[in-house]
């Protein structure tokens, strides 16, 4: 079997543990992490100045192929943050187009002042989410969770700073959000991973039916004392059973336990069902939308 090309100075496999090397599972999708300054590419383990600027890209790798491309920023609270990190931008094009990519570079969900900031570097607007917020303290804070009839609730992994997810672990919570969200929605090995890796402390809660079988989860994760509800997903087969209420109230007492204040969480505006979840479970619905970008790298050829 052909060694995959990489063009990252770091592996990160499916089970998030960083190593100099490919995974043991091959056949699995690789994720590649970069970070790039003004200058170029720095090492896996440095960052440039926040003076200076810097990106961080994580690409999905198939085999030989860059499947997903995500940019990741910081320091937006800078007047200049688009001058300063437009060379470090080229420098992403550039590594992208040495890995024979030309596909949509997207990013994570940002607030208005972030995505303004980004589309001054071309990124266009391509989904838009509804943020909702609740908090997790005093009368408002949800009460002791009650018993399923016939679902079991256990951590699957809870560590804070580092998660280690095992591959099976991974296709069955992937087959879960498969089945739970429509096709173009669905979280891949990349955008579970960010969910994963997003904050300092994380929760992978899952729902477990009498035969065995996954049928919903919950990641949440807590940086600071704010909480995070990253994703929920219920299979088909067992929604209407309360699950998914169970699942997000109770990563509101867990963010609650780990001194969040708050916790919040995003979603389609269309998704009526999981709007109607978080507004029974206490959310409430904030004025400023979210938004996801994307850049067209075959459109922005030097």
């Amino acid at each position: 079997m052909a060694t995959p090309r990489t063009v990252g100075s770091s592996w990160i496999s499916s089970g998030l543990e960083t190593g100099s090397g490919p995974q043991r599972h091959p056949h699995y999708p690789q994720l590649i992490e970069r970070h790039f300054g003004p200058n170029g590419a720095l090492p896996s383990t440095m960052q440039a100045p926040r003076n200076e600027g810097s990106l961080r890209l994580v690409m999905l790798q198939d085999r030989h192929h860059i499947i997903r491309a995500v940019l990741h920023c910081s320091d937006f609270t800078s007047l200049d943050f688009a001058d300063r990190h437009q060379s470090a931008l080229e420098h992403v094009r550039q590594c992208l187009r040495e890995a024979g990519f030309d596909g949509h570079l997207v990013t994570p969900a940002l607030a208005p002042r972030e995505s303004q900031e980004l589309q001054k570097l071309g990124f266009v607007v391509t989904t838009s989410l509804v943020l909702l917020r609740r908090s997790t303290f005093g009368r408002s804070a949800p009460r002791r969770a009650r018993k399923h009839p016939s679902i079991s609730f256990a951590n699957l992994h809870s560590w804070p700073f580092r998660v280690k997810v095992n591959p099976q672990d991974f296709e069955r919570i992937l087959t879960v959000d498969g089945a739970a969200f429509p096709e173009g929605e669905a979280f891949d090995h990349l955008a579970l991973t960010d969910a994963l890796r997003a904050t300092p402390q994380v929760r992978v809660r899952v729902a477990v039916n009498p035969s065995g079988e996954l049928v919903g989860y919950a990641i949440s994760g807590v940086a600071g004392r704010r909480g995070y509800l990253q994703r929920l997903a219920v299979h088909p087969i067992a929604q209407q059973q309360s699950i998914g209420r169970m699942l997000c109230l109770d990563s509101v007492r867990w963010a609650a336990r780990h001194s969040a204040t708050a916790i919040a969480v995003n979603t389609k505006p269309t998704n009526s069902t999981a709007l109607n979840l978080y507004a029974r479970c206490g959310f409430e619905r904030l004025v400023e939308p979210i938004h996801v970008l994307s850049l067209d790298l075959s459109q922005n050829k030097s």
